[in-house]
């Protein structure tokens, strides 16, 4: 990681590793004004196409069975048919994989 005088968007959202998990790392260590912790965090993409969402497990980081706080499967289904996603997929060239 270089040194950074400046923390701007540019830091922020680049491609620097090291910096983007310094940040969450930080941000995960604070409290909210209401005394909580942080759950995760969401950001703009760096396509600028949509967010991205992350969260800490922090139950499984103490080593401690899942609660009732915990991300939950909803339902079980492919990616699709979502016109938005395969437009996505279509400008990255990116390939569609079958089911698996």
């Amino acid at each position: 990681m270089g040194e950074v005088k400046m923390l701007t968007a540019t830091e922020v959202t680049g491609l620097d590793r090291d910096l983007t998990t310094l940040l969450a790392h930080v941000i995960r260590q604070q409290r909210l004004d209401d005394g909580s912790e942080p759950l995760g965090i969401a950001f703009a993409s760096r396509t600028l196409t949509g967010r991205c969402w992350a969260y800490w497990d922090r139950r499984t980081d103490e080593g401690l069975p899942p609660g009732s706080n915990d991300l939950q499967q909803l339902s079980s289904q492919n990616v699709g048919p979502d016109p938005d996603f395969f437009a996505m997929a279509k400008f990255y060239d990116l390939p569609i994989l079958g089911a698996r």
